[in-house]
């Protein structure tokens, strides 16, 4: 017979229930052993049907009282919370919490006063009561996996990392969409990804002080002439015939804290599909370092990085190129791919098929049709 009421309770010593069922007395009711009752019978289930409620009834009534003193204890406990939820909120949780001390009188009132307190903090939250509908959805199994994680992580660490990564993973499954796309043919897309998204190339730039510097980008589309459509609407990066140009610096600063200009500057040139990577795209890189130090931007001394980003390098030209602290790094844009996901760990093949992936898929699918119709 089912546990009505935890047998450590008083109420589970105080009392001894004698049923009298002759209506069982019979082999189909009864194990031959007479170690119990056959509970897929018939008879069996309908007599414990009827006992339960009985038994139910006698114990909600000798602990009226008391089931009385612990709710009110337990609402004087989320006064405050409860006053903020309006008079609709505040019947929601009077109705469960009676329903809660009525269906499962064996909870402790530790354990009703946490939950009271659950309760009362989900209706006051925006998402209400949707927290309670994903863990229904939850097996035994990832319970316990949700309750290992809230031991090692409280929530707020916890949210801070995985919207870190899910940042990075919507970032990776945008590049991996455009940059492997044939039907790519906007260059200028990927830049804002990139400016977002530095930290691919290594370490080192996982810093927030890299920030595009607008200054050197207009040196360059003033040199290069960069006034294609688009250009002036993104005034961080450069919009040339071929290419995009996006230039990312990292401030300097004196002893006493003050910025003095440029430490390392980082320039991203993102090629255009079927545009080669060979010494004359390399050489285009060297000329906007020349440009910028003539200007005075940036010095021999500071350490300038230029990632020229294609779809295919001519492979007489797929080493790096260095002169004094400036160095040239030729990358197709499939190897910047596969260096983000293992700079992410490989999670993206483990999460790959993840909803927030799954809706970035689908976005940039409608964009995309959206932009056949425009055209």
């Amino acid at each position: 017979m089912d546990h009505l009421i935890d047998g450590r309770r008083i109420e589970a010593k105080r009392f001894i229930f004698i049923v009298l069922a002759d209506i069982l007395n019979s082999e189909k009711n009864i194990h031959p052993d007479w170690s119990g009752f056959k509970s897929n019978s018939d008879e069996f289930q309908s007599v414990n049907e009827v006992v339960l409620n009985k038994v139910k009834d006698f114990v909600l009534d000798i602990s009226k009282e008391k089931r009385k003193e612990t709710f009110y204890d337990i609402k004087s406990q989320n006064n405050q919370t409860l006053k903020r939820i309006g008079l609709i909120g505040q019947t929601k949780w009077n109705s469960f919490i009676t329903q809660v001390q009525e269906e499962c009188p064996s909870i402790n009132e530790t354990e009703l006063a946490k939950l009271g307190t659950i309760l009362a903090n989900l209706e006051e939250s925006q998402s209400q009561f949707s927290l309670i509908h994903a863990l229904y959805e939850l097996d035994p199994n990832q319970l316990d996996n949700l309750n290992e994680i809230l031991e090692e992580w409280n929530v707020d660490l916890a949210k801070i990392v995985l919207d870190e990564l899910q940042f990075r993973l919507k970032l990776l499954e945008q590049l991996k969409i455009k940059v492997l796309s044939k039907d790519t043919d906007e260059v200028q897309e990927l830049q804002p990804l990139f400016k977002k998204g530095l930290w691919i190339f290594g370490p080192e730039y996982e810093t927030i002080e890299y920030t595009s510097n607008q200054g050197m980008t207009s040196v360059i589309q003033n040199l290069y002439g960069g006034i294609e459509k688009g250009s002036r609407k993104r005034p961080d990066f450069a919009i040339l015939s071929d290419s995009t140009v996006g230039l990312y610096s990292y401030p300097k600063y004196d002893d006493e804290g003050g910025e003095i200009g440029v430490d390392r500057l980082t320039i991203v040139e993102l090629k255009k599909p079927g545009v080669p990577l060979s010494s004359e795209q390399k050489s285009q890189a060297w000329g906007y370092v020349k440009e910028l130090t003539k200007k005075g931007y940036v010095t021999p001394e500071n350490k300038i990085t230029c990632f020229v980003l294609g779809s295919e390098i001519d492979p007489l030209e797929a080493q790096e190129t260095h002169q004094g602290g400036t160095k040239i790094i030729p990358l197709l844009y499939d190897t910047v791919v596969k260096r983000a996901n293992s700079r992410l760990l490989n999670l993206y093949d483990k999460v790959k098929n993840s909803p927030f992936l799954e809706n970035v898929r689908l976005e940039e699918e409608l964009n995309g049709q959206m932009n056949l119709l425009e055209n």
